[in-house]
């Protein structure tokens, strides 16, 4: 028997910040690819090329990250009645799969293809600067992402290191810009060694090697990326703060007996369904408890998008 039914009347929304984060990175990636892609041209270097790569990649990613949070904001239908706040996981997980293959694979087969078909670098004092420069613009788009994340992690994901608070997180595109970007200064590192050892020991293979070390650095992302994607898509449960908020707001509701299942699922970075199976104490008005308890869980959670509180197959 299904006792109450809250629904949130707005649209699944993917917030300002994160349009915010991708911007900085869409500017930063595409004026970084321009200059890298030149500067590989005058110098020949391998593992510039593949940074080139690289960040023109990680260009149309964000591009399609603005897509996936813009059709998240549509609002509800007839087809799609909780709304498309999964919109943001599906075009996170094409950008996963840009990253493996027109990034990571491509990289590895321009470092193979250069091993055996090596070739000196001309101009190394271009590479340098290119790779600087790349370096600041990169590095500020890394810090706006990391602070950006920073404040999703002190509001939701309190006492969790970053590492764990990108794996618990249920906006992908927060903390895909920080991988990108962390991996596009791993890669710039990777890059100047190659091309320093290279000048330093006239030896073509390491500026090869760096074009390797780039493309495992965007496999590993795409992993990492690809599979938080495939979790959310499936469906992943609530924060436990709130799932402990929709337990302790029900038993505090005068006639509940005890909360005796609570499931939850992320529809959308800002979007919750909630069900609960309540014993309620003999006597008690069921009805109008459960109805008091839906307000007071989505009045508490605004991304309670869907509630459902039953006692089916519960006697008392």
């Amino acid at each position: 028997m299904e006792l109450a039914h809250s629904r949130r009347q707005s649209g699944a929304s993917t917030g300002d910040e994160p349009t915010v984060v991708v911007l900085a990175a869409v500017a930063a990636n595409l004026a970084v690819a321009a200059v890298k892609f030149v500067a590989a041209t005058v110098t020949g270097s391998a593992a510039l090329a593949a940074e080139g790569v690289h960040s023109a990649v990680d260009t149309f990613d964000a591009l399609l990250l603005l897509l996936g949070q813009r059709l998240a904001k549509r609002p509800a239908d007839a087809r799609h009645p909780f709304g498309h706040g999964k919109e943001v996981y599906f075009w996170s997980l094409v950008v996963a799969m840009m990253v493996f293959g027109a990034g990571g694979c491509v990289n590895i087969a321009e470092g193979v293809w250069r091993l055996l078909h090596p070739s000196g670098i001309e101009h190394p004092a271009v590479t340098f600067v290119v790779l600087g420069a790349a370096a600041a613009f990169e590095g500020t788009s890394f810090i706006v992402a990391v602070r950006s994340f920073s404040r999703y992690r002190d509001a939701r994901l309190s006492g969790l290191s970053l590492w764990r608070a990108i794996r618990a997180a249920k906006d992908t595109s927060v903390f895909s810009v920080v991988l990108e970007d962390f991996a596009a200064l791993l890669g710039l590192l990777a890059a100047f060694c190659g091309v320093l050892l290279s000048v330093v020991f006239v030896e073509p293979a390491f500026d090869a090697a760096a074009s390797l070390v780039v493309g495992a650095l965007l496999v590993t992302m795409a992993w990492v990326l690809g599979s938080e994607c495939r979790g959310l898509l499936v469906g992943e449960r609530a924060l436990p703060a709130q799932l402990e908020l929709y337990r302790q707001t029900a038993l505090r509701q005068r006639g509940v007996e005890a909360v005796l299942e609570l499931k939850t699922m992320h529809v959308g970075p800002h979007s919750v369904l909630v069900t609960m199976h309540l014993k309620f104490e003999p006597g008690a008005d069921r009805a109008l408890a459960a109805a008091q308890i839906g307000r007071d869980v989505c009045s508490k959670d605004p991304e309670v998008l869907d509630l459902c509180i039953s006692a089916a197959s519960f006697a008392g």
